[in-house]
């Protein structure tokens, strides 16, 4: 592994955490849309 590989992965990690969250975030309103029983933030 060389030192220039840092900024890419780097990036790679950073993208994947970013996406990973939306989905996370997708997933929760629409499974709150779907049940309403579900409150977010309660």
């Amino acid at each position: 592994m060389d030192s220039r590989d840092n900024p890419l992965l780097l990036g790679i990690f950073i993208v994947t955490a970013i996406l990973v969250s939306l989905f996370n975030l997708v997933t929760d309103i629409a499974y709150s849309i779907a049940d309403p029983r579900v409150e977010l933030g309660k």
